[in-house]
């Protein structure tokens, strides 16, 4: 009996390491990191988990990091930043709780930690982080700092891809940092369990297109890009919301949006629509 208890654990282990290998081979576009140095103090880092930036001082004392990423790309990442030498103090702000913009908080046991107000008890049980927050800013709140002469604003936009989502505005630089408020060229993942609300979040987006034109914007997940991309999220989420029912919106609908990445099962037309279809009860 106690046999045949290790060979089914094995089994099991042996399909997960094969799904997770089948599926980073197949989605690789997706995990893969690309690194942009958009000047001498800010580099951002796309893919790899949750999209990051990292921001340093003119004089190399401050690093703010946006979001750490997962996997060896979180390590790769503290590689870099190590690289840059000094003794900074490092400031962490993580846009939500998702593991794949949090997971290499651990790799900065003494830094500084900004998020949203969530209490401890969910912290812990989303991020498995022992690092707690040091700064929780409140959904319809800001909190401004200085990174050398850039002045950092973050806000908590409340509900939207989760429960409380934070975005970043780099004024000098008109950078938008919106963390999974936008993805741009793929299907948004929807957690209700998470504080998902795509009707919020329609108006989030609204908020962002009015206070940030002309703005520079790095999405959660996918490439930089501007406001045109934000635009097309609200068109997105408002069509398929609208077309719930109707069967030839539906469809034309699917094959309008073919081209946008996914990820089976999570993040897909269907999942989007079927969202939609639960709030209006059909």
């Amino acid at each position: 009996m106690e046999k045949m208890i290790f060979i089914i654990i094995g089994v099991i282990v042996v399909i997960g390491v094969s799904f997770f290998v089948v599926f980073k081979v197949l989605f690789a576009h997706i995990f893969k990191m690309t690194i942009h140095e958009f000047d001498k103090e800010l580099t951002i880092f796309v893919g790899g988990g949750g999209n990051s930036i990292v921001l340093r001082s003119e004089n190399n004392d401050q690093i703010l990091i946006i979001d750490t990423k997962m996997m060896d790309y979180a390590k790769k990442m503290k590689e870099y930043i190590d690289d840059m030498g000094g003794n900074p103090e490092i400031t962490i702000v993580n846009t939500h709780f998702h593991m794949d913009h949090v997971t290499g908080n651990e790799n900065y046991p003494e830094s500084k930690l900004i998020t949203g107000d969530y209490p401890d008890e969910e912290w812990r049980k989303m991020t498995k982080q022992k690092h707690m927050p040091d700064i929780k800013i409140k959904p319809g709140d800001d909190y401004v700092m200085n990174i050398g002469t850039e002045v950092v604003t973050i806000k908590n936009m409340g509900h939207a891809h989760t429960s409380q989502d934070l975005i970043i505005y780099l004024k000098n630089r008109n950078i938008l940092i919106t963390g999974d408020i936008l993805y741009q060229k793929r299907h948004p993942v929807l957690f209700e369990s998470h504080g998902c609300d795509p009707d919020h979040w329609i108006d989030v987006i609204n908020v962002l297109i009015k206070d940030y034109p002309g703005s520079v914007v790095i999405p959660g997940h996918g490439d930089i890009t501007d406001e045109s991309a934000l635009v097309m999220l609200k068109e997105y989420f408002e069509e398929i919301k609208d077309a719930v029912g109707a069967k030839k919106k539906i469809a034309d609908l699917r094959k309008k949006y073919n081209y946008l990445d996914g990820i089976p099962f999570m993040a897909n037309f269907d999942t989007t629509l079927a969202y939609f279809k639960k709030k209006t009860n059909q």
